[in-house]
């Protein structure tokens, strides 16, 4: 899709009025992949859900396990699917809920694995690093966080694979979409909230999280950082203000002409007001003639401004 040397130039050089468009749900991938640069314990989260992923989605054994640990434990176990599918997005949504459905048996599992006699070494070690992550209290903090990020992301890929999508609508989901994830910098989401029925605090002043006693971060914060739950707070922010960035510089192109043309073609977006209304889209529809003028007669050119 490059526009110069790729598919879309080559194309432009041979039809100059062509439009290209890049597929709205991958760019919105591209975008949310490009939101990760410079954001640390994201990318330290990442490599921990796929670490958990990994260890069960390719040994029966340890699902058999996990299993039997959650039967004990009461619980209903969300199965451990693959880390990436065909809708990305949507899969992400799908992983966290699993971690978060299936925390208390997860820690229970790696602890027994962290410390058993009969696990191999490099299982053991994986084992003892996720449950010291998972046991954070910045760990299940973020992964609430993450629950809500990645439900308005997932609803709005979800959205741009609908049949129907057309270029106003995809305006109006990126709208909403980045509104919605700058809400999650003042206003908890719903997963974040329920944190408070969760969360229980020892008179010594520990958390505890569905029984599980959480730790604070072990490493010291920096100068100036404060406590780990201002780290987290910064660090959010800088996600949220790395997709809406992200977002809107992929998405550009659709609030540029002759995309932001095609606008006037949806009843949706007609003005109310008879004298908005008298020369509503004249502009508009003047620029797509000249722009698609090769493909029309001199009579289509006249004839199109006035119907």
């Amino acid at each position: 899709m490059g526009v110069k040397t790729g598919v879309a130039g080559r194309l432009k050089q041979r039809i100059p009025h062509i439009i290209t468009i890049h597929c709205v749900a991958h760019k919105l991938e591209l975008a949310v992949l490009d939101s990760v640069k410079g954001c640390e314990y994201l990318v330290k989260f990442e490599d921990t859900l796929k670490t958990i992923f990994k260890m069960y989605y390719y040994c029966q054994k340890k699902r058999r396990e996990l299993t039997e640990i959650s039967e004990l434990l009461n619980e209903k176990m969300e199965h451990f699917n693959g880390l990436k599918s065909t809708r990305w997005l949507p899969s992400r949504l799908r992983c966290l809920k699993a971690v978060e459905k299936n925390y208390t048996p997860t820690v229970v599992h790696m602890e027994n694995m962290a410390e058993g006699s009969d696990i191999k070494s490099e299982d053991a070690a994986k084992a003892k690093g996720v449950v010291q992550e998972m046991k954070s209290e910045k760990f299940v903090r973020f992964l609430h966080f993450m629950l809500d990020y990645s439900t308005i992301l997932s609803k709005c890929s979800t959205d741009f694979q609908h049949d129907n999508l057309n270029i106003t609508r995809t305006n109006q989901l990126v709208e909403s979409t980045t509104s919605r994830l700058i809400g999650l910098k003042t206003k908890p989401g719903e997963y974040q909230k329920t944190l408070d029925t969760k969360f229980t605090v020892n008179e010594d002043g520990s958390i505890c999280y569905c029984g599980t006693r959480l730790t604070k971060s072990q490493q010291p914060a920096r100068r100036g950082e404060g406590t780990d739950k201002d780290t987290l707070g910064s660090e959010i922010q800088k996600i949220i203000d790395n997709t809406v960035k992200y977002m809107d510089s992929r998405f550009k192109n659709l609030c540029e002409k002759p995309l932001s043309c095609f606008k006037v073609f949806d009843p949706s977006t007609l003005p109310c007001l008879r004298e908005e209304l008298a020369n509503y889209g004249d502009e508009e529809v003047n620029y797509l003639v000249t722009h698609f003028a090769s493909l029309l007669d001199e009579e289509e050119k006249k004839k199109i401004p006035q119907e």
